[in-house]
């Protein structure tokens, strides 16, 4: 983003969320409600240029930086809400960092709202899914969550 000039990301959605990927990355919660406020404005717009796919995947990013958002703004049902939409839009098997994302929020706000088990169970498929493909990626990372989490439930 530090190629860009400052505020180059209003009004463009690619640029709005990667701009939110890396406040993400620095726990600018703040910084990042913003981007993902805009970018929701954006997307609720009649857009001619975008296409229906790239929109619907930009929405997924969007929903899952929500998911981050909410979470830490102490509203867990919130995080639930959207990461749930995230993930019901990403390919089951892949998704990359918006999978990891909306998987690891929805996880926390179930966690949150006191549906452990939910949590446990979302993260085991997630980790069955990644040991199906062989390609555990990022999956990893949800591995080694999942059974630090699963050891504390039983």
């Amino acid at each position: 983003m530090s190629l860009f000039p400052a505020g180059a990301e209003r009004g463009r959605l690619p640029l709005l969320v990667a701009h939110a990927y890396v406040r993400t990355v620095k726990w600018d919660v703040p910084g990042t409600g913003e981007l993902v406020d805009e970018a929701t404005a954006l997307l609720s717009k009649p857009a001619p240029k975008r296409s229906a796919p790239a929109g619907a995947g930009f929405q997924a990013d969007v929903d899952a930086l929500a998911a981050f958002v909410c979470c830490w703004r102490g509203n867990p049902a919130g995080a639930v809400e959207a990461a749930t939409r995230a993930l019901e839009v990403l390919p089951t098997r892949g998704g990359g960092m918006t999978r990891w994302l909306a998987t690891r929020y929805k996880a926390g706000g179930l966690v949150f709202t006191g549906r452990e088990r939910e949590a446990a169970a979302l993260l085991e498929e997630t980790v069955k899914d990644a040991r199906a493909t062989r390609s555990p990626g990022i999956d990893a990372l949800l591995f080694a969550q999942w059974s630090d989490a699963h050891r504390r439930w039983r």
